[in-house]
């Protein structure tokens, strides 16, 4: 028991690592580079927090530009050893570190007003400087949230006091450095963003809603600058492996990190937006949100302007902002009455540490409850730390798999929906492609125990005839037989069809079941048709045109093409190249997906030629089905996984043959013309899907391809 739960447990570990993998991958695919080559020279840039990281990287790139950059950080010997670094690697002289602590107002009003006292311009203010939520609870001095005070309140400041030199310095701009974090908005309050009212929400929804108040600060903001030079905006850098995830004392912090570092961006990738900001002449905008170099829309919560109106209000409040300090902004009406005083209470933490950094002050808020700790840790420390993560990710990761899969179950199980008809199919012919295993074996054994006669239509037939053997001793029903049908061969197609109408009198049901996988490298039948195209499409597409004066005659008939959800992911749809020969192949998963779409087109445009007639054509699709189609594929080891998936998770065969054989048995669908049914429900398919047009030329290109005869077309 404990060997097939380990093993259960290390193949969605390995699953969720490969998922991680191309997700890390299709993230990176994504990435944007700022491709301005814009000249920096005569600038001043002021970049907060730019002694490592994302800070960093921007004032190494705008230094190679020509600007004048000013590095306003908190530790300035670290800062000192950069700027030197910086120099020496882009010859520009004119880098230099002053010292600002965006946690500290009175850091801020220092050094914005040393700043006004000895600049003349300010060309782009770069607000950077950031931290991770601590573990616990923390105030400043001043008594705010330490958070909100590294990565909002200090910048909101800053920002105020310098507009003006801003405004005489225009064309200018802001850029803010925000994250995607800032969607994640649950419990933000804008009453309490000092968090003293209420329990601290923790690292992790501290941060967030120091991001949303960015955002929401820019958006504000703007409002404000509309009818001058300055250009203000925000930025989400993606997903960047810097400090920041180290800073904090806690385990969770390193995990952040250790799962960052699997697929996330450089600094210098990251930092690309922060420069398309500050430099390319196609960002001087306002109050938009940008992620790799491009304006993305930002979470609902930060386009309410009437909640960032009153985030600038409490900002002003509690930065006790002097009409002196606002930049020149409209003064009238703007000033919110609060009562002052009482405002660090009695829950505030004072950390009297004058000779510590700023990161042991942190270390010792962290563990307040446990006396300091060093935080210097040794490399060979860090190094257990890491393969502790490893674990922590590990267990995590199955953890998660174990909980996720048991809620997928679960959620697959209320979905499903049985066919309640009790039709009788005595006296009549069902044709099944694909019919040896699987969701059509099923469907097989339901219509034979109804007592239709059953053409298995199938391309192994030593498997079938088992199979047709197996169903008649279950059923009773002896006129269940087999007959040879590739459906990837046009002219195994046209013998079976043929063959069929010289043999038959009626068809009533004709099920289009068969079906295959992208192969994992590019596949042409002996016909020059790419392989999963020609089987799951082509061949069904034929054998239907062929099939079709017989269906006529036997109405009311029915024409039942399996496709899938899958179809919705046919992005690579070309209807020019549907033997993908003029382009690189586009995978398996995709040719899969774009079979799909064409099963479903093929019957919206039969149901317009079938219009005044009694043929019922309807597509499906069966639900996440546990059946041997995704074993097929050799050599796509994520198909095999996902096919382990169903495995766990998944449908059993008879469960999704329900709503084939719900197409093919039920009254309820009787007059139903291209329509797409799941779990023996019509639902909506994809947009592509209801574009006419396109479905008609798919029809004209499926006749070229297949090369149909005028005695085939009925």
């Amino acid at each position: 028991m404990w060997q097939v739960l380990l093993y259960i447990t290390g193949c969605f570990v390995v699953m969720l690592g490969l998922i991680v993998v191309v997700k890390g991958w299709q993230y990176r695919q994504g990435l944007g580079w700022c491709t301005s080559q814009a000249s920096m020279e005569g600038k001043v840039v002021l970049i907060t927090g730019a002694s490592a990281g994302l800070g960093k990287e921007t004032a190494l790139d705008l230094a190679r530009r020509g600007a004048r950059v000013i590095m306003a950080c908190r530790n300035l010997q670290k800062a000192a050893k950069v700027s030197e670094e910086i120099r020496k690697a882009t010859g520009n002289n004119l880098v230099e570190v002053q010292l600002l602590d965006t946690s500290s107002m009175a850091s801020v009003r220092k050094f914005a007003k040393n700043f006004l006292k000895n600049e003349k311009r300010l060309d782009v203010l770069i607000l950077n400087a950031g931290i991770t939520g601590p573990s616990k609870l923390t105030f400043t001095d001043e008594g705010n949230e330490i958070t909100i005070a590294t990565n909002h309140l200090g910048h909101f400041l800053l920002t105020n006091i310098l507009l003006d030199l801003l405004k005489k310095s225009s064309p200018s701009r802001i850029v803010v450095a925000a994250s995607m974090g800032h969607a994640f908005d649950e419990g933000f309050d804008i009453d309490n963003i000092n968090v003293k009212n209420k329990s601290y929400p923790g690292s992790w929804t501290s941060y967030c809603n120091s991001k949303l108040c960015n955002v929401l600060f820019i958006k504000q903001l703007s409002q404000y600058l509309e009818g001058t030079g300055i250009s203000c905006n925000a930025l989400c850098p993606g997903l960047v492996a810097t400090e920041i995830f180290t800073k904090g004392s806690c385990d969770i912090v390193w995990i952040y990190y250790g799962l960052i570092a699997l697929f996330s961006k450089t600094p210098v990738e990251g930092v690309q937006t922060m420069i398309h900001l500050a430099v390319s002449e196609e960002a001087e905008t306002k109050g938009e949100y940008y992620d790799n170099c491009k304006v993305i829309a930002s979470s609902p919560l930060s386009n309410d302007l009437v909640l960032a109106k009153k985030l600038w209000e409490k900002s002003e409040y509690l930065v006790d902002l002097k009409p002196e300090e606002k930049g020149g902004r409209a003064r009238d009406g703007e000033r919110i009455t609060l009562r002052k005083g009482g405002r660090k209470g009695k829950e505030d933490l004072h950390i009297e540490a004058p000779n510590l950094s700023y990161q042991a002050a942190l270390g010792y808020r962290c563990n307040s409850t446990r006396g300091f700790r060093n935080e210097q840790f040794s490399y060979k420390h860090k190094m257990t730390v890491t393969w502790r993560i490893l674990l922590y990710v590990a267990g995590a990761l199955a953890a998660v798999a174990g909980i996720y899969l048991m809620s997928a179950r679960r959620r697959f199980r209320k979905s499903i929906k049985w066919c309640t008809s009790k039709a009788s199919m005595k006296g009549k012919v069902v044709v099944i492609t694909g019919a040896s295993s699987g969701i059509g074996k099923e469907a097989a054994r339901d219509l034979a125990r109804r007592g239709a006669r059953v053409v298995m239509a199938c391309r192994n037939l030593p498997k079938a005839n088992k199979v047709a053997e197996e169903i008649r001793k279950n059923t009773g029903n002896d006129l269940v037989e087999v007959q040879l049908l590739d459906t990837s061969d046009m002219s195994s197609v046209r013998k079976f069809a043929n063959a069929f109408l010289d043999k038959e009198k009626r068809l009533d049901v004709l099920i289009l079941n068969a079906g295959i996988p992208g192969p994992a490298r590019l596949s042409f039948t002996g016909q020059a048709q790419e392989l999963t195209l020609a089987t799951n499409h082509l061949g069904h597409f034929l054998l239907t045109n062929i099939l079709l004066g017989l269906l006529k005659k036997s109405s009311p008939s029915r024409i039942i093409a399996v496709a899938s959800t899958a179809h919705y992911f046919a992005k690579d749809f070309d209807i020019n190249d549907l033997n993908n020969k003029n382009r690189p192949y586009v995978g398996p998963y995709e040719a899969y997906n774009n079979s799909k779409l064409c099963n479903i087109l093929f019957v919206k445009q039969l149901s317009h030629y079938l219009q005044g007639t009694d043929v019922a054509c309807n597509a499906l699709c069966p639900g996440l089905v546990d059946t041997e189609i995704f074993f097929k594929t050799e050599g796509v080891i994520s198909m095999k996984l996902f096919g382990l998936f169903t495995k766990l998770v998944g449908q059993t065969a008879a469960e999704g043959a329900q709503t084939t054989i719900h197409l093919a048995t039920s009254e309820e669908v009787a007059g139903a013309k291209g329509e797409f049914f799941r779990y023996c429900e019509p639902i909506v398919s994809s947009p592509t899907t209801y574009d006419l047009g396109l479905a008609k030329k798919l029809w004209e290109k499926s006749e070229d391809m297949v090369d149909l005869k005028p005695e085939e077309k009925h």
